[in-house]
């Protein structure tokens, strides 16, 4: 089977993680094997966290053209610890090869580390992370569907303003969705978070949602920024209850009240 070009090609995909209450997903970095998608993160993550108690994990590796298929990759994933010493002396080779692959796909985030090495913090330096493997088990290939008339939600007034400000307008999303089978798919979104899915694909009413939308990935990683809305969906419509944003190392969860006012807000 020829390997997908988002696959064979791409840079970032979004990992999707089941959390306590409902999925958790953020965009990352990664290299693709052939049978494996690898990519790193902190050892403190809440990813790594989650993945050393549950290794269900779904990847999805959006197109170079967005009117291209993307790829939701399936499976479970190993968590490698540079502290590990057993798990170095057994896998070392895989790893650091697998290693040396990521970095080459993403050799201007490396040079962006590099400029911004005093800033960085101690948990993120190459000590203190973890090196993931997701064994793909499935691998879907998926047509976003077009964003059509309309605007972008308002999102919400508990999320800083330079945040909000950054990804007003925004309607393409990767949408994560645990009714049992954790899943992650493109999707778009408009006003009231009212969701536009692939075609074909739909989940249950009720059940546990996370959707990611972030700024176009820059090289430094002090100016990465983007924001994950956590609840439920019900007729097609977000109902976000939880909301992380991150804007470069800063990271926050903040809960989000319910509605009160159906008007338009603008943006700061």
């Amino acid at each position: 089977m020829t390997m997908p070009a988002p696959l064979a090609e791409g840079s970032r995909c979004v990992l999707a993680v089941r959390g306590l209450r409902g999925p958790l997903a953020a965009p990352m970095a990664f290299w693709f094997d052939g049978e494996g998608l690898w990519t790193t993160t902190s050892g403190a993550s809440v990813k790594a966290e989650v993945l050393r108690r549950d290794p269900t994990c779904v990847a999805y590796v959006p197109p170079a053209d967005p009117s291209d298929p993307g790829v939701v990759v399936r499976g479970h994933a190993r968590v490698h610890s540079l502290r590990d010493p057993v798990a170095l002396a057994l896998h070392a080779p895989t790893i650091s090869a697998a290693m040396t692959a990521l970095a080459a796909r993403n050799v201007g985030t490396l040079l962006g580390y590099a400029q911004d090495a005093p800033q960085i913090p101690l948990r993120w330096t190459p000590p203190n992370r973890v090196v993931v493997r997701l064994a793909a088990e499935e691998i879907e290939e998926i047509t976003a569907p077009e964003p059509g008339p309309g605007i972008a939600p308002a999102l919400p007034a508990q999320v800083p303003a330079v945040v909000r400000r950054a990804l007003a307008g925004r309607r393409r999303i990767a949408l994560a969705v645990d009714g049992g089978r954790l899943d992650v798919v493109p999707a778009a979104w408009g006003q009231g978070y009212r969701l536009t899915l692939p075609v074909g694909w739909g989940p249950a009413d009720g059940v546990a949602a996370c959707a990611v939308v972030d700024a176009e990935p820059r090289r430094r990683p002090t100016e990465v920024l983007g924001l994950a809305l956590r609840g439920i969906v019900t007729d097609r419509t977000l109902r976000p209850e939880r909301a992380t944003w991150w804007r470069g190392f800063d990271l926050a969860t903040v809960d989000v009240p319910a509605p009160t006012d159906p008007g338009i807000t603008l943006p700061d």
